[in-house]
């Protein structure tokens, strides 16, 4: 078997073959050029028929330069249409010179404008060798046309920018003569209408030129009013800023407490010069600014207040703990997380005023039960009393003639005795007040028998008035604390009813 030729010599192989296609094509082209060159020199027509040049060519030698017939007659189609596109592309070329030229002459004549007509154009250069080079009218007046059309869009540039132009030098009168943005248009015109720049602007610019120079004057000053009002606004917000900034370090050293209202501290605040600032701009006054302050500090100690109360070994608060003392066990509490450590100052000092007062109203609740039931058994040993006693018990009688009576009593046993002294001494006071009411009674019933039937009916008439002012009195109670008294002497009634039985019984 033959072995497979190696990469490189396939390679080889391959720029050898290539080589020789190159040469090839190469002496293809030369042959087919003098081929060509063969058409040209022998007279023969391009739009001819290959028959007739065959006819003028075929005694030549280089009639043989291409082997076949079928390539002599593609080199004579070759030839024919090369030398169309030649031909064509120089009409073309001719044509736009014929063009260039036409336009050229226009340009050079300045009397001719975008209202000048064809007509009068042709009248003007019908003679000129480069209008009569355009033979084609129609095209001719085409190509004018568009050149009046190009002047007219010129001249309308031209007079829109010397327009412009006169604009800007009456706009710079203006300026130069400081018309401001209050001046009226008549008295402007007045003092300014003679001047070039006003004359050379008909009446429609001038007016519109003022009106544009006075409107950027207005939004000048609106600019310059708005810029000021945003300047006052962020120093209005500089000054809310600092009062805020007082009430956060006061709040944070523990001079306002969480529960302060603004009439315990406006004294104090009222002092500071942030105080002043802040009262003398036009947002929000300073009590309204606390107020939002305090309701943001009471909604952040919400959250805070849970935090210490999950802190299972939160240290005990008494009435001498201070905010610091509580900051100090509470950190080294055995769940006090890092975020319970961190908190702030014035959340610690409220949360142990929060415990301080809680305490208070527990010790406040506990000493009004004790005293309700001290009241309770003073009672019950006054009903007891009155009930043992009966009418023995008058303002002649003393402690130690009761002290006497209630020795053993299981009533009495309840009650110490400077507590029992306490119910003698307000019981004796009743009796005594009692005994008096009847003793006044008595003597004026006794001055005023004489009287009765001379001032019947005037006595009457005051009966009937302290009657009158009785039941308007008695209306005029609350309803509720009438009831209480009624239910308190029902109860009274019913201890010394009851005390009365259990020391007969005894």
């Amino acid at each position: 078997a033959t072995a497979a030729p190696a990469p490189e010599a396939a390679g080889a192989g391959a720029d050898q073959a290539a080589a020789v296609a190159s040469r090839a094509a190469a002496e293809r082209e030369a042959a087919t050029q003098r081929f060509i060159a063969l058409l040209a020199a022998s007279g023969v027509d391009p739009e001819g028929s290959w028959d007739d040049a065959m006819k003028r060519t075929v005694n030549h030698a280089d009639y043989r330069a291409l082997q076949t017939l079928g390539d002599r007659k593609a080199a004579f189609e070759r030839w024919g249409r090369e030398r169309r596109e030649a031909a064509e592309a120089a009409a073309r070329a001719e044509e736009r010179r014929r063009k260039v030229d036409f336009l050229t002459l226009l340009k050079g004549r300045p009397e001719l404008t975008s209202r000048t007509r064809y007509p009068e154009a042709e009248a003007l250069l019908g003679k000129e060798a480069r209008w009569l080079a355009l033979a084609d009218e129609p095209e001719r007046e085409e190509l004018y046309e568009e050149y009046a059309l190009s002047l007219e869009r010129k001249e309308g540039a031209e007079r829109r920018a010397a327009r412009q132009a006169r604009m800007a030098a009456l706009r710079a009168l203006l300026e130069r003569e400081a018309v401001s943005a209050k001046s009226q248009w008549r008295k402007v015109h007045a003092a300014l209408g003679e001047a070039a720049e006003m004359i050379a602007l008909d009446k429609v610019d001038r007016l519109s030129v003022f009106e544009e120079y006075i409107g950027s004057l207005e939004e000048k000053e609106e600019q310059a009013k708005q810029a000021e009002r945003e300047a006052a606004r962020r120093a209005d917000r500089k000054k809310r800023d600092a009062f805020r900034a007082l009430l956060r370090r006061r709040y944070d050293e523990g001079l306002i407490p969480l529960a302060a209202r603004w009439r315990d501290v406006a004294a104090e605040l009222e002092a500071a010069e942030e105080h002043g600032l802040a009262a003398g701009q036009p947002g929000s006054t300073p009590q309204e600014l606390f107020d939002d302050f305090m309701e943001q500090a009471r909604e952040t100690y919400s959250g805070h207040r849970r935090l210490l109360r999950g802190v299972s070994g939160a240290p005990p608060v008494t009435a001498a703990t201070t905010a610091d003392e509580f900051a100090a066990a509470i950190a080294s509490a055995a769940d006090a997380g890092s975020e319970v450590a961190s908190l702030p100052r014035a959340s610690l000092a409220a949360y142990v005023a929060e415990l301080k007062e809680k305490a208070r109203e527990e010790a406040a609740e506990m000493e009004r039960s004790i005293r309700k039931q001290q009241r309770s058994a003073i009672e019950a040993f006054q009903g007891a009393l009155r009930g043992l006693m009966g009418a023995t018990l008058t303002s002649a009688t003393t402690w130690q003639e009761v002290a006497a009576v209630v020795s053993g009593k299981a009533f009495a046993s309840a009650l110490a005795e400077p507590l029992q002294r306490q119910a003698f001494s307000e019981l004796h006071a009743e009796v005594k007040a009692a005994e008096d009411k009847e003793a006044a009674a008595a003597t004026g019933a006794a001055a005023g028998g004489g009287e009765k039937e001379a001032g019947g009916e005037e006595g009457g008439e005051r009966k009937r008035h302290k009657k009158r002012e009785r039941r308007r009195d008695e209306g005029s109670d609350d309803d509720d604390e009438r009831r209480k008294r009624k239910k308190e002497k029902r109860d009274r009634r019913r201890r010394e009813k009851e005390a009365g039985e259990a020391s007969e019984s005894g």
